[in-house]
């Protein structure tokens, strides 16, 4: 999407809530909200009522259907009486942008993850796959990178690694990345990518063959504490389902727990995986998919981290007015080194 005048902007507002069956009023209000990572926000005021307006990015280098499967997803969870997610009014997908109801609260806080929290979030996911039989829920489309074996998601990473050892060095803050991706990431990376294929070999057909329809689950991706609103009442309402769709269920217990912006205490894993993967054919072959993907994800994690050193990445953010490019740079390489630390700490003391 190209940037848009105010005047062009408030006109194409005004025709969605009008799409939407929604009064504009004489007095429409459209109000930039800053800090979005990846698109651009705006609160709406339609007759002093608050409406989201997201803007979506889209780069050729970046083919995802951003608009399309977050307004899909929310309006199935919608349709189906789901009402934790926001309520989709219009999305206009000729200039990009979807209206959506307007959640007031605030962000969730690390120290408030708890047993009670991460059972609201499984909570969520099931009641989502009720309804994974609906004609609806057919017609949704895989998530952003859904891997459907083992193998499947180590090329899933391989490729994030392979990007980021490509990233041009023309600075000191590059050469840094450079480095670090170079010197620690990737050897790091084979030794996991290794291991994993040697445990592979080593177990059920069940656990590394091509999943089957029947083992894929909707998944909200990007699935975490950090795509939360907590409410006034204490109610957790759950956000940004760009990347959504069907996916392996491993995979979406993994990225729970991998996610950093508000980390969620491994001592929870036993009952998360358990609840996600209650009702497949082969539950136990999922649990040990995710024992033996876990690494894998804590791998792919760092990568994202290192995404603000790709130009993709670069020109998305400045897309959506996230933050002074350098000083995040900065920023999530020091976050890069310390999950490294961590990592290469764990292997060490498994003695792998």
């Amino acid at each position: 999407m190209h940037p848009m005048n105010t005047g062009s902007l408030e006109s194409s507002v005004r025709h969605m809530l009008s799409s939407a069956g929604i009064p504009a009023g004489a007095d429409l209000k459209v109000i930039r909200i800053p800090g979005g990572g990846n698109n651009r926000a705006f609160k709406v005021l339609a007759e002093g009522k608050p409406f989201f307006l997201k803007a979506y990015f889209q780069h050729p280098d970046d083919p995802r259907d951003r608009l399309g499967a977050e307004y899909a997803f929310c309006s199935f969870a919608w349709n189906h009486g789901i009402q934790v997610v926001p309520r989709p009014h219009y999305a206009d997908r000729v200039n990009g942008m979807a209206l959506y109801e307007y959640i007031q609260g605030r962000r969730m806080l690390p120290a408030e993850v708890d047993g009670q929290a991460v059972e609201n979030a499984l909570r969520f996911f099931q009641d989502i796959n009720v309804h994974r039989h609906t004609v609806e829920a057919r017609a949704l489309p895989d998530a952003s990178e859904a891997c459907f074996s083992v193998e499947e998601h180590l090329a899933c990473v391989e490729r994030r690694l392979t990007r980021l050892l490509g990233i041009k060095v023309h600075d000191e803050i590059t050469r840094s990345a450079s480095d670090l991706i170079s010197l620690r990431l990737a050897p790091l990376w084979r030794a996991v990518a290794d291991r994993v294929r040697e445990h592979a070999r080593r177990s059920p057909k069940s656990v590394t063959a091509p999943l089957a329809t029947s083992a894929r689950r909707l998944s909200p991706s990007d699935f975490g504490f950090h795509n939360v609103i907590v409410e006034q009442n204490g109610a957790l309402r759950y956000i940004d389902f760009e990347y959504a769709g069907w996916d392996d269920p491993a995979k979406t217990v993994c990225d729970f727990f991998c996610q950093v912006a508000v980390p969620v205490p491994r001592k929870y894993l036993p009952l998360f995986a358990a609840g996600v993967t209650a009702g497949l054919p082969e539950p136990d072959a999922c649990r040990e998919r995710i024992r033996l993907l876990m690494p894998v994800y804590e791998i792919k994690w760092c990568c994202i981290v290192l995404n603000d050193f790709l130009p993709a990445d670069a020109v998305r953010r400045r897309f959506a007015g996230g933050g002074e490019p350098a000083a995040r740079r900065e920023k999530q390489l020091a976050a890069a080194g310390e999950m490294l630390a961590r990592l290469e700490q764990s292997q060490m003391e498994s003695g792998e």
